[in-house]
């Protein structure tokens, strides 16, 4: 008997240490104009020369949820709408993803924080999704270069017009959320 939960325990604590690393996805499940969601995609290059993919969610009226739905399986509107912004400076919040998948999952909570006048950034980490390949193993939870990521994907979107770079935020799931502490707290602007 004691045996018996020994094994188990056991095979709870390997398969829960799954749980917790780097599974990055290269395909993106779903695009951001599955949501109605007007965006601009594009690269930003970090210090390190890596580039990542980001998408720039600018404040916008988001269509009525319901309405992009035909089924489960089929999208009602998956066209992209034309990119088009007043120029009017406005609060952005970058989105870290978590340490599974892409930044596709993200593109939900944008379709919400845009439609409160909210800009939204969300990007790849280094070796997922769009972003350039980088030896990933899957057995780390983090790695430091990921700091680099968001200091690159700041730097570059407070440079935009339509983002008052005094009011930015990070926001991120899991392993976003940890390592946008620091970056947020030595970052002055």
């Amino acid at each position: 008997m004691i045996m018996r939960r020994i094994f188990i325990l056991l095979v709870l604590i390997l398969s829960c240490q799954i749980l917790f690393a780097l599974k990055p996805v290269r395909k993106y499940p779903y695009r951001p104009e599955y949501f109605g969601l007007m965006y601009k995609e594009f690269k930003v290059k970090t210090e390190d020369n890596v580039k990542l993919n980001v998408w720039f969610f600018p404040a916008q009226d988001t269509v009525r949820w319901g309405s992009l739905w035909k089924g489960p399986k089929n999208w009602k509107n998956p066209k992209r709408r034309k990119y088009a912004v007043d120029n009017q400076k406005r609060p952005t919040i970058i989105l870290c993803s978590p340490d599974a998948l892409n930044m596709a999952p993200m593109a939900q909570f944008a379709y919400y924080m845009c439609n409160h006048g909210y800009n939204v950034v969300t990007f790849d980490w280094r070796g997922f999704g769009g972003s350039d390949r980088w030896p990933i193993n899957q057995n780390f939870l983090c790695y430091t270069e990921f700091f680099k990521d968001i200091d690159a994907v700041v730097d570059t979107v407070k440079t935009f017009p339509e983002v008052d770079s005094k009011n930015i935020g990070i926001s991120g799931a899991s392993m976003g959320a940890f390592v946008s502490f620091p970056v947020f707290q030595q970052n002055n602007d």
